[in-house]
């Protein structure tokens, strides 16, 4: 589709004193559009360590689909460096 040309994302309200923005319609295409990319690349970088621990259990990759598992993409994320910002998340339950 037509994507809308990318401007000012978002506008402090003068007449507010708090730290509220307005959010332009642009902005929410953009933000939609990059969570559909994140959570694209985040699922096939998961299929990625799927893969490798079946080839590590001596199983033929591709070969049988499996689904992937919470630890799959755990693991993704703790191997992909602009993902550093939820390694708190990861590791919360390893205390």
């Amino acid at each position: 589709g037509k994507r809308p040309k990318l401007q000012q994302v978002d506008e402090r309200d003068e007449d507010r004193d708090d730290e509220t923005f307005a959010i332009r319609a642009d902005a929410c295409y953009v933000m939609a559009r990059a969570c559909e990319l994140f959570a694209m690349d985040m699922t096939k970088r998961s299929e990625l360590v799927l893969e490798d621990n079946k080839r590590a259990r001596g199983e033929r990759a591709g070969h049988a689909k499996s689904q992937l598992k919470v630890q799959d993409v755990l693991c993704a994320i703790d191997n992909t460096d602009y993902c550093d910002f939820l390694l708190d998340l990861v590791h919360a339950g390893d205390d």
